[in-house]
């Protein structure tokens, strides 16, 4: 048996890498949530003011969901 089939897929990433998948999922993150206030934020200033102005950013938050939820039940349905 090879060495490869003892290593999970992170471990190999790690190696190959040199970077610890833990901290790439943090900073990815952070950027993520950095994105979706500067989206709100646009949208705020310039965009849909129909989403920024009722209950502020909980309505944003609310469509936000709602379209990551259409996107897993998309992405669901063609996987499996």
């Amino acid at each position: 048996m090879s060495n490869s089939a003892q290593l999970s897929p992170t471990d190999v990433f790690a190696i190959a890498s040199g970077i610890d998948p833990l901290a790439l999922k943090l900073t990815f993150s952070f950027i993520f949530v950095i994105l979706l206030l500067l989206a709100y934020a646009w949208a705020a200033v310039n965009g849909y003011g129909g989403i920024s102005k009722p209950n502020g950013i909980w309505d944003f938050v609310k469509i936000v969901l709602w379209g990551a939820a259409l996107v897993l039940i998309v992405v669901n349905f063609f996987i499996y």
